[in-house]
């Protein structure tokens, strides 16, 4: 029987140390807890993996990602859709048009091609791009659901908790992942800080924990260019 996303978490939490993972557990979590090093990671010199640049796409111009060294921040004011490449990238298309309040945002999709625009920067330079768990973008763009196969760009999905990495809540997340077959995730814990989501306030909520960001773009540094097989 499919268990929810946070029941897993917990339950990981309860089994973070020990190999007794209960059945469904890895499944639901799309194969967190086997993944481990990448199979085909970035092929340059590894000596320049640590610095190598990233390009966060559709960020806030003055959020942790402005502080982080090697990374090239696209706030709105330089229309991330334009992004070029040639730099892996971590992406963060607005969600609002993706989620049960679209009608509010504009109605469902309406997000001035962001998310396509995102998606086809993550398949063409490698990375990772980030949305709510709940996010319909993955139906309407045929995305992988984790635990499926990969695509034929070789992308894949997993489900992640933000709070993982310090959010107040748990913040449930899917990432879309291009050009490595597989990552490593901290050690899993639930603080007893945990708030509920609707508790916190729109910027609390839409705030990336800046350890979380920091893990994606060391992902993102790791990944090789994903060849578009339609190009």
């Amino acid at each position: 029987m499919p268990i929810s996303l946070e029941s897993a978490a917990r339950l990981l939490l309860e089994h973070a140390d020990g190999n007794d993972v209960p059945a469904g557990l890895e499944e639901s979590l799309g194969g967190l807890r086997s993944a481990l090093l990448p199979r085909e990671p970035y092929d340059g010199p590894m000596h320049s993996l640590a610095t190598r640049e990233v390009a966060a796409l559709f960020v806030q111009p003055e959020g942790c990602y402005s502080r982080m060294p090697g990374v090239d921040p696209w706030p709105e004011s330089r229309d991330a859709r334009t992004y070029a490449g040639p730099h892996p990238v971590v992406a963060h298309p607005p969600c609002a048009t993706w989620g049960r309040y679209a009608h509010k945002a504009g109605g469902k999709g309406n997000d001035g091609g962001c998310f396509a625009s995102a998606l086809a920067s993550v398949r063409r330079w490698g990375g990772m791009l980030e949305h709510p768990a709940t996010s319909d973008a993955w139906r309407v763009y045929g995305l992988p659901r984790p635990a499926d196969s990969p695509d034929a760009w070789g992308g894949w999905s997993v489900h992640v908790l933000q709070h993982w990495w310090g959010h107040d809540a748990l913040k449930p997340t899917l990432l879309y992942v291009c050009g490595v077959d597989t990552v490593s995730v901290p050690p899993c814990r639930i603080r007893p800080t945990l708030r509920p989501l609707e508790h916190l306030s729109k910027t609390q909520r839409a705030a990336s924990p800046p350890a979380f960001a920091a893990w994606m773009v060391a992902v993102a540094r790791s990944c090789r260019p994903a060849a578009d097989p339609t190009a």
